[in-house]
């Protein structure tokens, strides 16, 4: 991506880019100055001192000079500022003018970027989309720390980092009119564990459902997660009646992976003390709660668990609530919407409301806002937030549902012409879309289970159990996108068509964008776009105590796929960061590179990817030599490195009949990775066959000595140092999936022929995925979802 010096324009298609020093003037609401003609059809031009949209009878207006907008609806005002600020350091930070845009008249698309703080390297940017036929404007605001050039990137500076504290990040929206006093607030998400509690969950209702964390069943069903944790995990309804009442407790049993945890105690609390206590019986539909109870309007019942097994779960139904000569009320669970607030004419969206870290949509005065971040946090380096939403300035014409829709619809299903076949394509293969179909509803388990919601940890997913340490100290284990969960939903979206899949994907990529990729080179050790290591971490630290590392550097295609589809520029910068850090340490660690297979296959696929997409201007980061090592200079050839990476590695095959890493599960990662350059002319001509050669030597030693088969069971080398008698192996069933690709080329393409045992691997793996619970995990199912469809399709021919 080119910036320009506001006195030159590009213009390639009508996209266009410009850098922008703007002049301290004031800007006054009123008509744009870029004049757009009076009439229905859709226009977006560039003026003197603005951006000027005409959308129907409104026109919007955003300035150069300052962070803004404003709507005109028939030439009246109608919204006369936009504005946003955070506290950070204990400090409000109010948002400051553009310093760079982007837009594209013809999809109807602008893009600012700009500073909080440069002293405090806080930056944001803000997406605008605008609609041909609609009274909305939907938009993606992401804040990040940008420390480009550190003071001391030398080290990792902990206590540095750990003052960093952000909190209260608000986006208002000022009218014309005024609004009643409103606001709705989600509080049940995991809010990092805020003095040792855990999440709790409170609902206020009367007459009508009670909003719930969690997703929920078909049948209304809602289910809290019960930790090892003493009785603190629990769910409290405050009826909001008064009087003698009687309550009923509706539930159903639930079956593997979703245990009913074994002791359930239910407490009626009335002036703050316990009058009633009993156990109920998680198995039975129903369970009465004994005795008649005199309530105020702040007496509530209480589901606490009481049993001593991780995961259990306290499996809620409805509360029924008898009053003495009244009809019985009923409190249920209910999802909290995306359409969170609606006033005056106006509605509010924001995406995964409900799962999102506590959030609060509001109106006051003049103001419609939301409020993100309402607990402080610490913001470590390269680290981000970004919140969609949508507004609706016509709420009567347009009703809720259709404003949700446009936030969340999926774009068509496309892949670009640089797209590699062997990074994913819709399937054709029956059995294998049967497993696919399955996908969100196993994933969406997980986050369930796991209570997958928040900043950090929604669009992830843990690998192990939360639980707190001898100290009170919250503790969290997430997986970092493990095997490319994203890209794999992804796929499974195009062969499938299931947008539920598209949202999820969508999640994970602000995953990524926000936390899984360090931005901006913040420290030496963590270099720009190096992506952050699965691991275990206090919740304060949560993604950011384990190392990030050039190994995790698999993002880069979630992120271009997700950039080519929905047309936005932030996802694509990062993704050519993580393609920069691949390049330099293939560039600078050559050798080390080689010996790791992960390292250097994902370092392959990101010189390819760089090469495609940004090869004339060549390399744009991590230009300052570190220590000793080779510098690499902006604009570095991703072609050259590439071929000096493959030179190293075939060399390495010739010389010891295989691939030297540790880990051949690992191995096809780079076996894919020279498939890859030697497919998409990316090779010098001297090293083509020899680099052909190198893939079928390597894939022989993997398929006659390395892969096995004992008792129906298919076995891999997992970890072989060399130096011990029996080097370690693995189950397949989460392995083989890498696999399949690399034998399926070498018997296409060289003499050798592996169709037969990749047919009966591929058998026993559609197998165990459909009947194995063992695999039906989000680490496993990504590795089915993003890495064979190419080598399955190729195989259903022959």
């Amino acid at each position: 991506m080119q910036i320009l010096n506001c006195s030159l324009r590009l213009t390639i298609g009508l996209f266009v880019a410009i850098s922008v020093s703007a002049a301290n003037t004031t800007y006054a609401a009123g008509p744009c100055s870029a004049m757009l003609p009076t009439s229905t059809a859709f226009d977006l031009r560039e003026g003197a001192s603005e951006f000027s949209i005409r959308m129907g009878e409104y026109e919007v207006c955003v300035p150069k000079n300052r962070f803004g907008l404003t709507v005109l609806k028939s030439g009246k005002p109608l919204i006369t500022n936009a504005t946003s600020s955070v506290v950070f350091k204990n400090r409000e930070l109010v948002v400051g003018e553009p310093s760079e845009y982007y837009y594209d008249s013809e999809n109807s698309w602008l893009e600012l970027r700009g500073w909080y703080s440069r002293s405090e390297n806080l930056w944001y940017v803000a997406r605008y989309q605008f609609y041909h036929d609609k009274p909305f404007i939907k938009v993606s605001f992401s804040i990040t720390d940008r420390h480009d050039d550190h003071p001391s990137e030398a080290s990792w500076d902990k206590n540095f980092w750990h003052k960093r504290v952000i909190q209260n990040l608000r986006f208002d929206i000022e009218t014309e009119t005024l609004h009643k006093e409103s606001s709705v607030e989600q509080l049940n998400a995991y809010s990092g564990g805020r003095n040792g509690n855990y999440p709790l969950i409170v609902t206020e209702a009367n007459t009508g459902p009670a909003h719930w964390r969690g997703e929920h069943f078909d049948d209304g069903y809602f289910q809290i997660t019960h930790p090892r944790d003493g009785g603190k995990s629990l769910l409290r309804i405050y009826p909001k009646l008064q009087g003698e009442l009687t309550f009923s407790l509706q539930q159903r049993p639930l079956i593997y992976p979703y245990p009913s945890a074994d002791g359930v105690t239910v407490n009626v609390v009335s002036n703050g003390n316990i009058v009633s206590s009993q156990q109920i019986d998680q198995q039975k539909k129903s369970n009465s709660i004994a005795g008649k109870h005199n309530f105020s309007a702040d007496d509530y019942v209480e589901l606490r668990t009481t049993g001593n097994e991780e995961g259990d779960r306290i499996v809620f139904g409805a509360l029924k609530v008898r009053s003495t000569g009244r009809s019985p009320t009923l409190i249920e669970p209910v999802q909290m919407p995306d359409a969170v607030l609606e006033s005056n004419n106006f509605a509010l969206h924001i995406k995964d409301f409900a799962k999102k870290f506590p959030l609060r949509a509001e109106s006051h005065h003049n103001r419609i806002s939301w409020v993100a971040l309402r607990d402080p946090t610490i913001l470590y380096g390269g680290a981000g937030f970004t919140l969609d939403f949508a507004l609706s300035l016509d709420a009567q014409s347009h009703d809720s549902a259709e404003l949700q829709a446009v936030l969340n619809a999926a774009p068509k299903p496309a892949f670009p012409d640089w797209w590699l076949a062997m990074d994913g394509m819709p399937s054709t293969n029956q059995e294998y879309l049967s497993l696919l179909r399955e996908s969100f509803d196993l994933i969406t388990l997980w986050d369930v289970i796991y209570d997958n919601r928040g900043w950090k940890n929604y669009g992830d997913y843990q690998i192990s159990n939360s639980y707190h340490d001898e100290n009170g100290q919250a503790v969290i284990s997430w997986a970092a996108l493990q095997y490319d969960l994203t890209l794999g939903m992804m796929l499974s979206w195009a062969s499938t068509n299931d947008e539920r899949l598209w949202n999820r994907a969508h999640a994970a990529v602000r995953n990524i964008m926000d936390v899984q990729v360090v931005k901006f080179h913040p420290y030496s050790r963590k270099q720009s776009g190096a992506g952050v290591r699965k691991g275990t971490c206090p919740v304060p630290e949560s993604h950011w105590c384990t190392p990030a590392i050039p190994e995790y550097n698999y993002h880069t295609r979630s992120l271009l796929l997700y950039s080519h589809l929905t047309g936005e520029l932030w996802p694509k910068e990062i993704a050519r960061m993580q393609i920069d850090n691949s390049a330099y340490f293939a560039l600078t660690r050559t050798e080390w590179t080689t010996k790791h297979d992960r390292i250097g296959g994902w370092a392959l696929r990101n010189l390819y990817y760089g090469h495609v997409l940004f090869g004339n201007e060549g390399t744009r980061y991590i230009s300052t030599p570190e220590y000793d090592f080779t510098p690499m200079p902006a604009g570095t050839s991703y072609k050259a490195i590439a071929n000096k990476l493959v030179t190293t590695i075939v060399k390495e095959i010739e010389s010891t009949g295989g691939l030297s890493g540790e880990q051949p599960v690992w191995s096809a990662q780079l076996v894919e990775g020279l498939i890859i350059m030697l497919e998409n002319d990316m090779l010098e001509d001297s090293l083509k066959q020899r680099t052909s050669r190198a893939i079928e030597v390597a894939v022989n030693k993997v398929a006659r000595e390395q892969i096995f088969r004992k008792n129906g069971v298919w076995s891999m080398v997992y970890y072989d140092d060399g130096q011990s008698k029996e080097p370690e192996l693995s189950n397949l069933n989460n392995y083989g999936w890498f696999w399949l690709n690399s034998l399926v080329w070498v018997s296409k393409n060289t003499s050798s022929d592996h169709i037969a045992l990749t047919q009966n691997l591929t058998r026993w793996l559609m197998g165990e995925f459909k009947n194995n619970s063992e695999v039906r995990t989000p680490r496993a199912w990504s590795g089915l979802m993003g890495f064979p469809s190419w080598a399955i399709n190729e195989l259903s021919q022959e």
